[in-house]
């Protein structure tokens, strides 16, 4: 299985920012997609829209099979997978979530 995170990078979870990032992702590890391509933390910089619209196109262009998310608030958790299903687009499968229960 290979994954990797995204946000740590200028532009955050900007469309262009996942374009770009994605992209030299899978040049590094020589491979056509990743199992699943987590978001690691909320962007408040970048609308919703935007960023959960540029997820569904990597899946739907096969170069990401999964979306997961990390690091973030419930209610951000529960807002991102709101847009992604008022729009049916691809939802996240995975979550990785905080470890103290007074983030969560």
């Amino acid at each position: 299985m290979l994954a990797s995170k995204v946000y740590f990078n200028p532009g955050r979870l900007a469309k262009d920012a996942i374009n770009r990032e994605i992209e030299g992702t899978l040049k590094r590890l020589q491979t056509d997609y990743l199992d699943l391509y987590i978001i690691h933390r909320f962007d408040y910089e970048t609308p919703i829209e935007e960023t959960m619209a540029t997820l569904n196109q990597l899946v739907q262009s096969g170069k990401v099979r999964a979306i997961g998310a990390s690091a973030m608030y419930g209610y951000q958790f529960h807002n991102l997978q709101q847009v992604a299903l008022d729009n049916h687009w691809e939802t996240f499968q995975t979550m990785e979530n905080h470890y103290n229960l007074l983030y969560r």
